[in-house]
């Protein structure tokens, strides 16, 4: 099985997808496990330890998504769900994706600070 992570950018945001990367090889731990990210967060997806390969987004969509595609993954886990993370998980094939609630996040923000 080939499993691809995508979360592109915001240093925090990557740091916090170690736990979901870590749990993906210990369900699947035969499953070759790519992840996609902007050049400068590479080092730190790299100290993951348990990533097979890492894809760099470096802004050239044509060359990066025929990349993605050419790659074949059985499935592919937005942690993103940009503009940029739907073209990559529409040529990744399946995909799953994290519903992070911005609606309600904004409510919630919006009733406290008022």
């Amino acid at each position: 099985m080939k499993i691809l992570v995508i979360r592109l950018s915001s240093l925090g945001d990557v740091v916090l997808t170690e736990p979901v990367t870590r749990k993906l090889k210990e369900l699947y731990p035969d499953a070759t496990i790519d992840y996609i990210t902007k050049p400068a967060f590479v080092p730190i997806v790299r100290a993951f330890g348990h990533i097979d390969n890492i894809l760099e987004w470096t802004g050239d969509s044509q060359t990066d998504l025929h990349t993605v595609e050419a790659e074949k993954y059985d499935i592919a886990i937005d942690l993103h769900s940009k503009l940029r993370s739907r073209l990559i998980r529409k040529k990744a094939n399946k995909a799953v994706v994290y519903n992070k609630k911005h609606l309600l996040r904004r409510s919630i923000v919006a009733k406290w600070s008022n």
